[in-house]
């Protein structure tokens, strides 16, 4: 997705319906991103749409839990507050 691009209600349903377009369940749809002055869609809005009507009803959402072990001398103190400085 292109950072700072929306899609008009008209765009965002035509590209998740044409690439639904062979599913014969109902298209779940996203509520817009921005709502005023007009209701526009992100393109991550778009892949999440996507992502919402692809996965069997039986089947859990994608979920993703890790961890991660970020050595001490990483972090740096800065107004009492940790930063990363990866």
């Amino acid at each position: 997705t292109i950072r700072g691009r929306f899609f008009t209600r008209q765009d965002y349903c035509s590209l998740v319906w044409s690439s639904m377009n062979d599913s014969r369940d109902r298209i779940q749809l996203l509520s817009p991103a921005i709502i005023r002055p007009q209701p526009l869609w992100s393109g991550k809005q778009i892949i999440s749409t996507l992502l919402l009507n692809i996965i069997p009803k039986e089947k859990a959402p994608i979920n993703l839990k890790s961890k991660a072990k970020i050595p001490e001398k990483s972090w740096i103190q800065s107004h009492s507050k940790y930063q990363s400085i990866l």
